[in-house]
């Protein structure tokens, strides 16, 4: 067996020992060695009966450091709290009758709380009463002639062989079997054409799933659209700060914009309104901050024409960057038509 070290508690010590004694004739378990699991048990599980002196010295000793009584009381709780482990409690259950009453209300603890280490009586008194408490409210106490051991178990437990034999199950012996491979090399071959050969590998899937979904959005930008929610789509994906679509994310640009393009019959007003707007987002920098293309996308989809559908960003990007120097002040033309590199 290999040594334990040296800074393992005693409580954890007697803890590997006895699931090393336990494991030893199990047929999983390959000999006497010490798993990393093993190591990382520190106290006495809170659901699990001890039955020898050994185990009881272990739960004794992680019972004391639960509940803060004082070390020096080792001797008198083991002699006290050897007749409930006998009669199936564990930690758990005693915890549990120390601090709260047969009702669910909260028990006044041995601790008087004052702050100057004051506690209520002898600790082992203490637990007899609290015992007590518990055995008068038991339906079977009169079945039991002890008087301070209620009959029933406050908690629910296990035995040590079927906590040790499930930790095991769940972490097993840190040597894992490889199982064979039921197909033949003809049966392997088949499954790999179909799999991968045929339609790509599931790396080479999903490059083709992100280019498709990239596609579809670089389309919805372009007309002006809202991107949807893509989790694989990177957040940080942001516009180019020298592209005067970025004037968007400024609430007086986008306002004004919005009302150039959606009224009939456009003044001189509205044309001075959106040029004043884009010169203070250029004077206060907005073209140079951070705006995600998914931003400036939903954005644009709000400008729209009388009829209600979206302008290409293509349009706005003229519109802020010159479009407005050639209209004229009560002129019935389209100034965001999409053909405005022609005119």
């Amino acid at each position: 067996m290999q040594p334990m070290p040296s800074e393992r508690s005693v409580a954890a010590k007697i803890i590997t020992a006895e699931l090393l004694r336990c494991l030893e004739h199990t047929p999983s378990f390959s000999g006497r060695r010490l798993q990393p699991w093993m190591y990382r048990i520190r106290e006495w599980p809170g659901k699990v009966v001890p039955l020898n002196d050994d185990q009881i010295h272990a739960a004794v000793l992680t019972l004391i450091s639960r509940t803060l009584w004082p070390h020096d009381e080792l001797q008198p709780l083991t002699r006290e709290l050897t007749p409930l482990y006998e009669a199936g409690w564990c930690n758990d259950a005693i915890v549990r009758a120390m601090e709260y009453n047969p009702d669910d209300t909260r028990a006044a603890p041995w601790h008087a709380g004052t702050g100057d280490g004051k506690h209520r009586g002898e600790l082992t008194e203490y637990i007899q009463r609290r015992l007590r408490k518990w055995r008068q409210a038991d339906p079977d106490s009169l079945a039991d002639v002890r008087t301070h051991i209620p009959p029933t178990p406050v908690v629910r437990a296990v035995s040590f062989d079927r906590w040790a034999n499930r930790m095991l199950d769940v972490y097993g012996d840190s040597q894992r079997e490889v199982p064979s491979n039921p197909m033949t090399a003809t049966q392997a071959r088949a499954a790999y054409d179909t799999n991968h050969r045929r339609r790509g590998t599931p790396l080479d899937r999903t490059y083709q799933r992100v280019e498709r979904l990239n596609a579809v959005t670089r389309q919805l930008e372009e007309l002006g659209g809202v991107i949807p929610n893509d989790p694989t789509r990177d957040d940080h994906h942001f516009v180019d700060p020298t592209d005067d679509l970025v004037l968007l994310a400024d609430p007086d640009v986008h306002r004004a914009l919005r009302d150039f393009t959606a009224t009939e019959q456009r003044g001189r007003h509205h044309v001075r309104r959106l040029r004043a707007a884009i010169s203070r987002a250029r004077l206060n920098a907005t073209a140079r901050n951070a705006v995600t293309v998914s931003t400036i996308a939903t954005l644009s989809a709000t400008v729209t024409r009388l009829d209600g559908t979206p302008i290409a960003q293509e349009t706005l990007r003229y519109l802020l960057d010159k479009g407005t120097e050639q209209f004229q002040p009560g002129d019935q033309s389209d100034p965001h038509r999409d053909d405005h590199r022609t005119a």
